[in-house]
Protein backbone atom coordinates (compact mmCIF):
# COMPACT_ATOMS: atom_id res chain seq x y z
CA UNK A 1 0.00 0.00 0.00
CA UNK A 2 1.17 3.51 -0.81
CA UNK A 3 1.93 5.76 2.12
CA UNK A 4 -0.27 8.87 2.09
CA UNK A 5 1.64 12.05 1.35
CA UNK A 6 1.73 14.70 4.00
CA UNK A 7 1.23 18.16 2.58
CA UNK A 8 2.81 20.52 2.14
CA UNK A 9 5.61 18.52 0.49
CA UNK A 10 8.97 20.31 0.74
CA UNK A 11 11.38 19.98 -2.22
CA UNK A 12 14.99 20.79 -1.27
CA UNK A 13 18.05 21.77 -3.31
CA UNK A 14 20.91 23.05 -1.20
CA UNK A 15 19.49 25.83 0.94
CA UNK A 16 16.49 26.31 -1.38
CA UNK A 17 13.03 25.13 -0.33
CA UNK A 18 10.03 24.85 -2.66
CA UNK A 19 6.70 23.68 -1.22
CA UNK A 20 3.87 21.79 -2.90
CA UNK A 21 0.39 22.28 -1.43
CA UNK A 22 -2.65 20.12 -2.01
CA UNK A 23 -5.76 22.30 -2.51
CA UNK A 24 -9.22 20.54 -2.49
CA UNK A 25 -11.79 21.86 -4.97
CA UNK A 26 -15.60 22.15 -4.59
CA UNK A 27 -16.21 19.39 -7.09
CA UNK A 28 -14.12 17.01 -5.02
CA UNK A 29 -11.00 17.18 -7.21
CA UNK A 30 -7.60 18.41 -6.05
CA UNK A 31 -5.00 20.77 -7.46
CA UNK A 32 -1.37 21.01 -6.47
CA UNK A 33 0.12 24.44 -5.93
CA UNK A 34 3.85 25.11 -6.00
CA UNK A 35 5.00 27.93 -3.77
CA UNK A 36 8.42 29.68 -3.80
CA UNK A 37 9.98 33.08 -3.22
CA UNK A 38 12.11 34.99 -5.76
CA UNK A 39 13.55 38.49 -5.36
CA UNK A 40 11.45 39.05 -2.23
CA UNK A 41 8.20 38.11 -3.96
CA UNK A 42 6.03 35.05 -3.52
CA UNK A 43 5.35 32.98 -6.65
CA UNK A 44 2.85 30.20 -7.26
CA UNK A 45 2.03 27.69 -9.97
CA UNK A 46 -0.88 25.21 -10.03
CA UNK A 47 -1.11 21.75 -11.60
CA UNK A 48 -3.91 19.22 -11.71
CA UNK A 49 -1.41 16.35 -11.49
CA UNK A 50 0.98 15.86 -8.57
CA UNK A 51 3.77 14.29 -10.65
CA UNK A 52 3.87 17.32 -12.98
CA UNK A 53 3.85 19.58 -9.97
CA UNK A 54 6.74 17.63 -8.45
CA UNK A 55 8.84 17.80 -11.64
CA UNK A 56 8.32 21.55 -11.85
CA UNK A 57 9.16 22.00 -8.16
CA UNK A 58 12.42 20.04 -8.64
CA UNK A 59 13.31 22.22 -11.65
CA UNK A 60 12.58 25.45 -9.79
CA UNK A 61 14.56 24.39 -6.72
CA UNK A 62 17.53 23.37 -8.89
CA UNK A 63 17.53 26.66 -10.83
CA UNK A 64 17.29 28.74 -7.68
CA UNK A 65 20.12 26.78 -6.07
CA UNK A 66 22.38 27.31 -9.11
CA UNK A 67 21.61 31.02 -9.21
CA UNK A 68 19.71 30.70 -12.47
CA UNK A 69 16.71 32.75 -11.42
CA UNK A 70 16.43 34.33 -14.87
CA UNK A 71 14.79 31.23 -16.31
CA UNK A 72 12.02 31.46 -13.75
CA UNK A 73 11.20 35.05 -14.64
CA UNK A 74 10.85 34.46 -18.37
CA UNK A 75 7.71 33.19 -19.98
CA UNK A 76 6.66 31.57 -23.24
CA UNK A 77 9.12 31.59 -26.16
CA UNK A 78 11.73 33.62 -24.29
CA UNK A 79 11.95 31.00 -21.60
CA UNK A 80 12.23 28.18 -24.15
CA UNK A 81 15.09 29.99 -25.93
CA UNK A 82 16.87 30.67 -22.65
CA UNK A 83 16.56 27.06 -21.51
CA UNK A 84 17.88 25.72 -24.84
CA UNK A 85 20.84 28.12 -24.67
CA UNK A 86 21.69 26.96 -21.16
CA UNK A 87 21.48 23.34 -22.22
CA UNK A 88 23.77 23.97 -25.22
CA UNK A 89 26.41 25.69 -23.04
CA UNK A 90 26.21 23.18 -20.19
CA UNK A 91 28.83 20.71 -21.61
CA UNK A 92 31.31 23.56 -22.19
CA UNK A 93 32.25 24.16 -18.59
CA UNK A 94 29.75 26.70 -17.38
CA UNK A 95 30.24 29.55 -19.86
CA UNK A 96 27.73 32.27 -18.99
CA UNK A 97 25.15 33.10 -21.66
CA UNK A 98 26.08 36.78 -21.78
CA UNK A 99 29.78 35.89 -22.24
CA UNK A 100 28.94 33.43 -25.03
CA UNK A 101 26.79 36.02 -26.80
CA UNK A 102 29.50 38.71 -26.49
CA UNK A 103 32.15 36.43 -27.97
CA UNK A 104 29.87 35.33 -30.79
CA UNK A 105 29.05 38.96 -31.62
CA UNK A 106 32.75 39.86 -31.70
CA UNK A 107 33.47 36.93 -34.02
CA UNK A 108 30.71 38.05 -36.37
CA UNK A 109 32.13 41.60 -36.40
CA UNK A 110 35.58 40.26 -37.28
CA UNK A 111 34.38 37.87 -39.99
CA UNK A 112 31.55 40.03 -41.32
CA UNK A 113 29.05 37.17 -41.30
CA UNK A 114 27.57 34.79 -38.75
CA UNK A 115 27.74 32.02 -41.36
CA UNK A 116 31.56 32.11 -41.24
CA UNK A 117 32.00 31.69 -37.48
CA UNK A 118 31.97 27.89 -37.52
CA UNK A 119 34.03 27.75 -40.74
CA UNK A 120 36.68 29.99 -39.18
CA UNK A 121 36.70 27.97 -35.96
CA UNK A 122 37.21 24.71 -37.86
CA UNK A 123 40.05 26.22 -39.89
CA UNK A 124 41.73 27.55 -36.73
CA UNK A 125 41.38 24.15 -35.03
CA UNK A 126 42.99 22.48 -38.06
CA UNK A 127 46.01 24.78 -37.87
CA UNK A 128 46.19 24.87 -34.05
CA UNK A 129 45.49 21.30 -32.93
CA UNK A 130 44.67 20.97 -29.24
CA UNK A 131 47.03 17.99 -28.92
CA UNK A 132 50.06 19.82 -30.40
CA UNK A 133 53.26 18.25 -28.96
CA UNK A 134 55.22 20.38 -26.50
CA UNK A 135 58.90 20.92 -27.28
CA UNK A 136 61.50 23.22 -25.77
CA UNK A 137 63.66 25.39 -28.01
CA UNK A 138 66.69 23.23 -27.10
CA UNK A 139 64.88 20.05 -28.13
CA UNK A 140 63.86 21.49 -31.49
CA UNK A 141 67.39 22.78 -32.15
CA UNK A 142 68.79 19.29 -31.48
CA UNK A 143 66.21 17.69 -33.79
CA UNK A 144 66.94 20.23 -36.54
CA UNK A 145 70.69 19.62 -36.39
CA UNK A 146 70.21 15.85 -36.47
CA UNK A 147 67.85 16.16 -39.45
CA UNK A 148 70.38 18.27 -41.38
CA UNK A 149 73.15 15.77 -40.59
CA UNK A 150 70.96 12.94 -41.84
CA UNK A 151 70.32 14.94 -45.02
CA UNK A 152 74.12 15.15 -45.51
CA UNK A 153 74.25 18.92 -45.36
CA UNK A 154 77.77 20.37 -45.29
CA UNK A 155 79.77 20.24 -42.08
CA UNK A 156 80.11 24.00 -42.14
CA UNK A 157 76.35 24.46 -42.40
CA UNK A 158 75.72 22.08 -39.49
CA UNK A 159 78.39 23.79 -37.39
CA UNK A 160 76.76 27.15 -38.11
CA UNK A 161 73.39 25.75 -36.96
CA UNK A 162 75.00 24.42 -33.81
CA UNK A 163 76.56 27.80 -33.03
CA UNK A 164 73.63 30.10 -33.77
CA UNK A 165 70.95 27.60 -32.74
CA UNK A 166 72.78 26.86 -29.50
CA UNK A 167 72.99 30.56 -28.69
CA UNK A 168 69.27 30.94 -29.37
CA UNK A 169 68.38 27.92 -27.22
CA UNK A 170 70.49 29.27 -24.37
CA UNK A 171 68.59 32.56 -24.48
CA UNK A 172 65.14 30.92 -24.75
CA UNK A 173 64.91 28.13 -22.18
CA UNK A 174 61.19 27.63 -22.73
CA UNK A 175 58.62 25.94 -24.96
CA UNK A 176 59.09 26.99 -28.57
CA UNK A 177 55.40 27.98 -28.71
CA UNK A 178 56.17 30.62 -26.06
CA UNK A 179 58.67 32.61 -28.16
CA UNK A 180 57.06 35.92 -29.07
CA UNK A 181 58.02 38.45 -31.70
CA UNK A 182 58.77 41.04 -29.02
CA UNK A 183 61.12 38.65 -27.20
CA UNK A 184 62.85 37.80 -30.46
CA UNK A 185 63.42 41.46 -31.36
CA UNK A 186 64.88 42.10 -27.91
CA UNK A 187 67.21 39.11 -28.34
CA UNK A 188 68.45 40.18 -31.77
CA UNK A 189 68.84 43.85 -30.88
CA UNK A 190 70.73 42.97 -27.71
CA UNK A 191 73.45 41.11 -29.59
CA UNK A 192 74.63 44.27 -31.41
CA UNK A 193 75.52 42.35 -34.57
CA UNK A 194 76.91 43.54 -37.87
CA UNK A 195 74.36 43.54 -40.72
CA UNK A 196 75.56 40.27 -42.27
CA UNK A 197 75.68 38.50 -38.90
CA UNK A 198 72.22 39.84 -38.07
CA UNK A 199 70.88 38.46 -41.34
CA UNK A 200 72.45 35.05 -40.70
CA UNK A 201 70.94 34.89 -37.21
CA UNK A 202 67.48 35.73 -38.55
CA UNK A 203 67.87 33.12 -41.29
CA UNK A 204 68.85 30.42 -38.77
CA UNK A 205 65.91 31.26 -36.49
CA UNK A 206 63.57 31.24 -39.47
CA UNK A 207 64.86 27.79 -40.43
CA UNK A 208 64.24 26.61 -36.87
CA UNK A 209 60.65 27.87 -36.84
CA UNK A 210 59.87 26.36 -40.25
CA UNK A 211 61.29 23.03 -39.08
CA UNK A 212 59.15 23.20 -35.91
CA UNK A 213 56.06 23.85 -38.04
CA UNK A 214 56.88 20.91 -40.29
CA UNK A 215 57.10 18.65 -37.22
CA UNK A 216 53.79 19.91 -35.83
CA UNK A 217 55.34 21.74 -32.86
CA UNK A 218 54.04 25.14 -34.01
CA UNK A 219 50.83 26.25 -35.74
CA UNK A 220 51.07 26.52 -39.52
CA UNK A 221 50.50 30.30 -39.32
CA UNK A 222 53.08 30.90 -36.57
CA UNK A 223 55.23 33.88 -37.53
CA UNK A 224 57.36 35.35 -34.75
CA UNK A 225 59.63 36.85 -37.44
CA UNK A 226 56.82 39.17 -38.50
CA UNK A 227 58.04 42.72 -37.96
CA UNK A 228 61.76 41.80 -37.92
CA UNK A 229 63.35 44.26 -40.33
CA UNK A 230 66.62 43.48 -42.07
CA UNK A 231 69.14 46.22 -42.85
CA UNK A 232 68.94 47.58 -46.39
CA UNK A 233 72.59 46.89 -47.18
CA UNK A 234 73.32 43.47 -45.79
CA UNK A 235 76.38 42.60 -47.83
CA UNK A 236 78.10 45.96 -48.05
CA UNK A 237 80.62 46.52 -50.81
CA UNK A 238 81.55 43.58 -53.02
CA UNK A 239 85.15 42.71 -52.13
CA UNK A 240 87.30 41.12 -54.82
CA UNK A 241 90.93 40.13 -55.25
CA UNK A 242 93.22 41.60 -57.86
CA UNK A 243 95.04 39.28 -60.28
CA UNK A 244 98.22 39.85 -58.29
CA UNK A 245 96.45 38.83 -55.07
CA UNK A 246 95.01 35.56 -56.44
CA UNK A 247 98.49 34.69 -57.71
CA UNK A 248 99.87 35.33 -54.20
CA UNK A 249 97.13 33.21 -52.58
CA UNK A 250 97.85 30.29 -54.88
CA UNK A 251 101.59 30.63 -54.28
CA UNK A 252 101.24 30.52 -50.49
CA UNK A 253 98.43 27.96 -50.21
CA UNK A 254 98.75 24.53 -48.64
CA UNK A 255 98.85 22.10 -51.61
CA UNK A 256 95.71 20.38 -50.29
CA UNK A 257 93.61 23.48 -50.89
CA UNK A 258 95.19 24.80 -54.12
CA UNK A 259 92.59 23.05 -56.35
CA UNK A 260 89.76 24.51 -54.27
CA UNK A 261 91.19 28.04 -54.46
CA UNK A 262 91.66 27.68 -58.22
CA UNK A 263 88.10 26.38 -58.73
CA UNK A 264 86.67 29.09 -56.47
CA UNK A 265 88.56 31.86 -58.26
CA UNK A 266 88.34 30.66 -61.85
CA UNK A 267 84.98 28.77 -61.84
CA UNK A 268 83.11 30.57 -59.06
CA UNK A 269 81.86 27.62 -57.00
CA UNK A 270 80.54 28.41 -53.53
CA UNK A 271 82.59 27.34 -50.51
CA UNK A 272 79.99 24.74 -49.49
CA UNK A 273 79.98 23.37 -53.06
CA UNK A 274 83.76 23.09 -52.97
CA UNK A 275 83.51 21.08 -49.75
CA UNK A 276 81.18 18.58 -51.46
CA UNK A 277 82.92 18.41 -54.84
CA UNK A 278 84.47 15.11 -55.98
CA UNK A 279 87.16 14.62 -58.61
CA UNK A 280 84.87 12.47 -60.76
CA UNK A 281 82.70 15.59 -61.16
CA UNK A 282 85.68 17.56 -62.52
CA UNK A 283 85.49 16.56 -66.19
CA UNK A 284 88.76 17.86 -67.61
CA UNK A 285 88.25 16.04 -70.92
CA UNK A 286 84.98 17.96 -71.41
CA UNK A 287 86.27 21.22 -69.85
CA UNK A 288 83.33 21.13 -67.43
CA UNK A 289 82.71 20.89 -63.70
CA UNK A 290 79.40 19.24 -62.81
CA UNK A 291 77.72 20.68 -59.71
CA UNK A 292 75.11 18.07 -58.85
CA UNK A 293 71.71 19.14 -57.58
CA UNK A 294 72.18 17.52 -54.17
CA UNK A 295 75.48 19.39 -53.72
CA UNK A 296 74.24 22.76 -54.97
CA UNK A 297 72.91 25.45 -52.66
CA UNK A 298 69.99 26.01 -55.03
CA UNK A 299 69.35 22.24 -55.37
CA UNK A 300 69.63 22.47 -59.15
CA UNK A 301 72.29 20.82 -61.33
CA UNK A 302 74.58 23.04 -63.36
CA UNK A 303 77.64 22.70 -65.59
CA UNK A 304 80.47 25.19 -65.11
CA UNK A 305 83.06 25.74 -67.85
CA UNK A 306 86.71 25.09 -67.03
CA UNK A 307 88.77 28.00 -68.32
CA UNK A 308 92.14 27.23 -69.93
CA UNK A 309 94.17 28.51 -66.95
CA UNK A 310 92.00 26.52 -64.50
CA UNK A 311 92.60 23.40 -66.58
CA UNK A 312 96.35 23.89 -66.08
CA UNK A 313 95.93 24.15 -62.29
CA UNK A 314 93.67 21.12 -62.09
CA UNK A 315 95.91 18.97 -64.28
CA UNK A 316 98.56 19.14 -61.53
CA UNK A 317 96.25 17.76 -58.83
CA UNK A 318 93.49 15.73 -60.51
CA UNK A 319 92.68 12.27 -59.15
CA UNK A 320 90.40 9.53 -60.53
CA UNK A 321 88.00 9.93 -57.61
CA UNK A 322 87.61 11.14 -54.06
CA UNK A 323 86.97 14.60 -52.65
CA UNK A 324 88.72 17.58 -54.15
CA UNK A 325 89.45 18.72 -50.60
CA UNK A 326 91.44 15.62 -49.72
CA UNK A 327 92.16 15.26 -45.98
CA UNK A 328 90.75 18.75 -45.33
CA UNK A 329 87.25 18.99 -43.91
CA UNK A 330 85.08 21.46 -42.03
CA UNK A 331 86.72 24.28 -40.15
CA UNK A 332 90.21 23.07 -41.12
CA UNK A 333 89.57 24.18 -44.71
CA UNK A 334 88.74 27.73 -43.60
CA UNK A 335 91.66 27.83 -41.21
CA UNK A 336 94.01 26.99 -44.08
CA UNK A 337 92.39 29.65 -46.27
CA UNK A 338 92.97 32.31 -43.62
CA UNK A 339 96.55 31.13 -43.04
CA UNK A 340 97.18 31.25 -46.77
CA UNK A 341 95.96 34.87 -46.91
CA UNK A 342 98.05 35.83 -43.89
CA UNK A 343 101.17 34.23 -45.39
CA UNK A 344 100.51 36.21 -48.59
CA UNK A 345 100.22 39.38 -46.48
CA UNK A 346 96.53 39.68 -47.42
CA UNK A 347 93.21 39.70 -45.58
CA UNK A 348 90.92 36.79 -46.32
CA UNK A 349 87.77 38.20 -47.96
CA UNK A 350 84.51 36.40 -47.28
CA UNK A 351 83.24 35.01 -50.60
CA UNK A 352 86.11 36.90 -52.21
CA UNK A 353 86.96 34.13 -54.69
CA UNK A 354 83.37 33.79 -55.95
CA UNK A 355 82.87 37.57 -56.10
CA UNK A 356 86.14 37.92 -57.99
CA UNK A 357 85.22 35.23 -60.51
CA UNK A 358 81.80 36.81 -61.15
CA UNK A 359 83.31 40.26 -61.59
CA UNK A 360 86.05 39.25 -64.01
CA UNK A 361 83.96 36.66 -65.85
CA UNK A 362 81.21 39.20 -66.59
CA UNK A 363 83.79 41.69 -67.86
CA UNK A 364 85.27 38.94 -70.03
CA UNK A 365 82.17 37.35 -71.64
CA UNK A 366 79.77 40.34 -71.37
CA UNK A 367 76.79 37.99 -70.97
CA UNK A 368 74.71 38.27 -67.79
CA UNK A 369 72.43 35.31 -68.56
CA UNK A 370 75.29 32.95 -69.35
CA UNK A 371 77.11 33.90 -66.15
CA UNK A 372 73.91 33.43 -64.11
CA UNK A 373 73.69 29.84 -65.40
CA UNK A 374 77.34 29.17 -64.56
CA UNK A 375 76.99 30.52 -61.02
CA UNK A 376 73.50 29.30 -60.15
CA UNK A 377 72.20 32.82 -59.54
CA UNK A 378 69.54 35.03 -61.08
CA UNK A 379 70.45 37.40 -63.93
CA UNK A 380 69.07 40.26 -61.82
CA UNK A 381 71.51 39.52 -59.00
CA UNK A 382 74.44 39.21 -61.42
CA UNK A 383 73.55 42.47 -63.16
CA UNK A 384 73.01 44.36 -59.91
CA UNK A 385 76.12 43.17 -58.07
CA UNK A 386 78.88 42.68 -60.63
CA UNK A 387 78.25 44.93 -63.62
CA UNK A 388 81.09 47.35 -64.43
CA UNK A 389 83.22 46.39 -61.39
CA UNK A 390 86.07 45.36 -63.68
CA UNK A 391 87.44 46.18 -67.10
CA UNK A 392 88.08 43.60 -69.86
CA UNK A 393 91.86 43.99 -69.61
CA UNK A 394 91.73 43.16 -65.87
CA UNK A 395 89.61 40.12 -66.66
CA UNK A 396 92.17 38.89 -69.19
CA UNK A 397 94.89 39.23 -66.54
CA UNK A 398 92.78 37.29 -64.01
CA UNK A 399 92.14 34.35 -66.32
CA UNK A 400 95.80 34.30 -67.41
CA UNK A 401 97.01 33.31 -63.92
CA UNK A 402 98.56 29.87 -64.44
CA UNK A 403 100.83 27.59 -62.43
CA UNK A 404 104.59 28.02 -62.78
CA UNK A 405 106.13 26.36 -65.79
CA UNK A 406 108.58 23.51 -65.12
CA UNK A 407 111.50 25.51 -66.48
CA UNK A 408 112.48 28.55 -68.47
CA UNK A 409 110.03 30.93 -66.80
CA UNK A 410 111.12 32.49 -63.53
CA UNK A 411 108.05 34.58 -62.86
CA UNK A 412 105.14 32.95 -64.69
CA UNK A 413 102.43 34.41 -62.46
CA UNK A 414 103.76 37.94 -62.72
CA UNK A 415 103.93 37.52 -66.48
CA UNK A 416 100.32 36.40 -66.51
CA UNK A 417 99.29 39.48 -64.58
CA UNK A 418 101.11 41.83 -66.88
CA UNK A 419 99.73 40.33 -70.08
Amino acid sequence: MKTARKFPVTVKSGSIRVKIYQVPQRDGSKIYSIDWRLAGKRHRKAFSDYERARLEADSIASKLASGDAMALQLTGLDRAIYVRAKQTLAPLGGIAIDVAVARFAEAVRILGSSDLVVVAARDFARRHPANMPKRTVSEVVRELIEAKRSAHRSLRYVQDLESRGGSFAQAFQCQIQSVSGADLRTYLDGKKMAPRTYKNHVRTIGTLFEFAKSRGYLPKDFDSLDGIELPDDLDGEIEIYTPEEIAALLAHADPRIVPAIAIGGFAGLRSAELERLSWNEVRLADNLIEVKAKKSKTRSRRLVPITPNLAEWLALYVRPSGPVLHDVTGSRFYQLLEKCAADANLTWKRNGLRHSFATYRLADIQNVNALALEMGNSPQMIFGCYRELSKPEQAKAWFAIAPPKPAGNILPMAAGVAS
